[in-house]
């Protein structure tokens, strides 16, 4: 329903009363079935193969919106119902590559960059994944290596954490606390967040999320880490257990090169 209609409802229907229904709304969307658990499986199985095809995509000369491109085409092409978010960002070794879309993925690849992409669709059934890598066409600087074992660590503290009856804002705190012992900036916006029929949907892992974590959530943890220039990523995608989030994607956790 758009906005403008329930204005339009709200407005026009004077004896009806209007709840506001949305914290209820998401705590029920939050847990998932086991049937949206399955499609959340073949999401994640999609999401696997459209990054496990990116280094055939990457060589100096390309543009990333062409990158872009291919991957939105792949995407439609394995059965994904929805584009929700591909994202493609260059830069030169040493430097942190953004993620752009559409007009602004304008940078053409060189031999040495660093390449990010970001895929974030719905597989076949309607549920949302979230997967990214950065790639590098040659030998990546250990800075960016070192990097992302912090990313990667500071994930799996935070998957670790994740058991039925914490808080995001709990989980928050323990990014928090791991990062900031590298001298790496707090928080400033959500590590991860739910995922199912919507990109991004209740609980988030921030400051300020009430929302308890409950068995059989589906998430997408994604910590950014930004340290003298560099920039890097580790998202996956998890369910929550008794025991905290266990990891569903098993694309390697690791800077990829790519020979071409």
């Amino acid at each position: 329903m758009s906005l403008d209609f329930g204005e339009y409802l709200y407005n026009n229907l004077p004896d009806v009363e209007f709840v506001d229904f949305s914290r209820s709304f998401n705590e029920i969307k939050a847990v998932k079935s086991e049937e949206e658990l399955e499609l959340a499986r073949k999401c994640v199985r999609a999401h696997e193969h459209l990054i496990d095809t990116v280094p055939s995509l990457l060589r100096p000369g390309r543009f990333e919106y062409e990158i872009l491109a291919d991957l939105e085409h792949r995407s439609r092409y394995i059965g994904c119902d929805n584009i929700g978010n591909i994202a493609v960002g260059s830069a030169s070794l040493g430097k942190g590559p953004a993620f752009y879309k559409n007009f602004r993925a304008n940078r053409c690849l060189e031999a040495g960059d660093a390449v990010a992409v970001m895929i974030e669709v719905s597989g076949p059934g309607g549920i949302y994944g979230e997967v990214s890598r950065t790639f590098c066409l040659g030998e990546p600087k250990q800075s960016l290596l070192d990097l992302f074992e912090i990313a990667k660590n500071a994930q799996y503290a935070v998957a670790n954490a994740m058991k039925p009856g914490v808080k995001g804002k709990d989980l928050d705190r323990v990014y928090n606390d791991y990062v900031t012992q590298f001298g790496i900036e707090k928080n400033a916006r959500f590590v991860g967040h739910g995922q199912g029929y919507d990109m991004m949907e209740a609980p988030t892992i921030g400051p300020r999320e009430e929302m308890e974590i409950k068995e059989n959530m589906f998430f997408a943890i994604h910590p950014r880490i930004v340290k003298n220039g560099e920039v890097a990523m580790c998202c996956d995608n998890f369910v929550v257990t008794k025991e905290g989030a266990l990891r569903m994607t098993r694309t390697k956790q690791k800077i990829i090169q790519v020979e071409y």
